[in-house]
């Protein structure tokens, strides 16, 4: 057994030694501190980013700089979107008393020039913008007015409301707004502590019907293939969510991941990696298997993020507060995606806790261990081995489902022993059960 475990090890080491690429998320230089709140590129090479204190920031050569494009101290850009390299819109919101409401952006050459429109109605407040093609777009709003969806159907010149099924939520803000295909779009938001909603149109956007999905609002929306359609979202008390549709949108299906934060920016870079902005919790929240797990790791410096965007299957981008820009850079094809160098054993307090059914151990390692978790009640008594297994360095993530456990205070034990030394750690903490 020891021989098995000796030549296990030796390969690991050998195939981790010959991959010097790993997949990564980058911090890059930025030219401003403001809060950054959304990125898009339309390519490999041009991007936008837009936020607080009136930025517009953009590159022209994937990242390698970026340039202020425009700069107004008294609004705040809550969305911008480009269709190509020069068209495109964004909407802000204005404090100026003078001017108070949404004000509307358009470029038609990139940027260098932007026209801008005041709404005049003052209870107009865009949340989000996007843009089928060059005459159909799209915003969701704060307040209902009469309704949280408006359209244009000429560039963004005017704007008027969407026919959406009146209904309890129907009315509920929209946070964000995309489409799969000229026909099939969805929009996505809600209120902490109320629901989660889904809105969707299968005609061009000529009708829209809500669907109450979730317990908690949601703030983007990606596609992870043509018929399985993901939103994501959350709240401060129960962490990070997600909702599903495998159908294209004709059923969702609601899962709360018990990570801490709140889901704002998503971007699926491939069927199977997928990651999630978890904003003040300063946490990315990742996938490797198509949505079936969910994994989280520090942002580079505890960054708080907000946008996320892929401009491709190799890079990535995510913006966030304090002028944070960073970029993912994909690991080669056939090198192991392990997001972050580990240099030794961390365990992290089970999450959440207190806990009625169930609540996650998260821990990681700095090479292959031996693991074991077990349950004691308070007289210490062990009540139910949950681990006892070899695994590899990374990041892991155990569930403890209580079962028949009783409510109270139960104390755990994260035992690793390392293969190749033979050193033991051990890590206990409290945990309580109400039912």
């Amino acid at each position: 057994m020891k021989k098995v475990l000796y030549i296990a090890f030796t390969l690991f080491v050998i195939f981790t030694s010959s991959s010097n690429s790993q997949s990564t998320w980058i911090k890059q230089n930025s030219p401003v501190l403001a809060h950054l709140k959304q990125v898009v590129f339309v390519d490999s090479l041009y991007g936008w980013i837009a936020g607080d204190s009136g930025i517009v920031l953009n590159t022209t050569n994937g990242g390698a700089n970026w340039l202020v494009q425009y700069r107004d101290t008294l609004i705040f850009f809550n969305d911008i979107y480009f269709l190509n390299r020069n068209l495109g819109w964004a909407v802000a919101w204005n404090y100026d008393f003078m001017n108070f409401g949404t004000h509307f952006f358009k470029t038609t050459n990139g940027g260098q020039y932007w026209s801008r429109y005041f709404h005049p109605d003052t209870m107009i407040f865009a949340n989000c913008i996007y843009f089928w093609d060059a005459n159909n777009g799209w915003i969701g709003l704060a307040t209902a007015n009469p309704v949280t969806i408006f359209e244009t159907k000429n560039g963004g010149a005017t704007w008027d409301s969407s026919r959406v099924e009146l209904g309890f939520v129907s009315n509920f803000p929209v946070r964000a707004i995309k489409f799969k295909n000229a026909n099939t779009g969805v929009a996505a938001g809600g209120f902490i502590d109320i629901a989660g909603i889904v809105w969707m149109t299968t005609n061009a956007g000529f009708n829209w019907n809500s669907y109450i999905v979730g317990a908690e609002p949601f703030f983007d929306i990606d596609f992870k293939n043509d018929t399985v359609f993901y939103v994501c979202g959350g709240d401060y008390e129960y962490g990070v969510s997600t909702a599903y549709s495998t159908n294209s949108g004709a059923n969702w299906f609601y899962r709360t991941l018990e990570i801490f934060g709140m889901g704002i920016g998503m971007g699926f870079r491939t069927e199977q990696e997928a990651w999630i902005t978890s904003n003040f919790s300063q946490r990315l929240v990742y996938t490797t298997n198509g949505g079936d797990a969910w994994f989280d790791i520090n942002s580079p410096d505890s960054s708080t993020l907000n946008g996320l965007n892929f401009a491709n299957q190799r890079t990535g981008w995510s913006v966030g507060n304090n002028g944070t820009i960073l970029k993912y850079l994909a690991a080669p094809s056939g090198i192991s995606n392990n997001f972050i160098n580990i240099s030794e054993f961390k365990c992290y307090p089970n999450y959440p806790n207190p806990f009625n059914s169930s609540t996650n151990f998260r821990f990681q390692l700095s090479c292959p261990s031996m693991v074991t978790i077990k349950i004691y009640d308070v007289l210490g008594r062990e009540v139910r081995t949950l681990l006892n297994d070899m695994k590899h360095p990374g990041e892991h993530r155990v569930r403890f489902d209580s079962g028949d456990l009783n409510s109270g205070i139960y104390f755990y034990k994260i035992i690793t022993t390392q293969l190749h030394t033979g050193i033991t750690t051990e890590h206990s903490g409290k945990m309580v059960i109400t039912k």
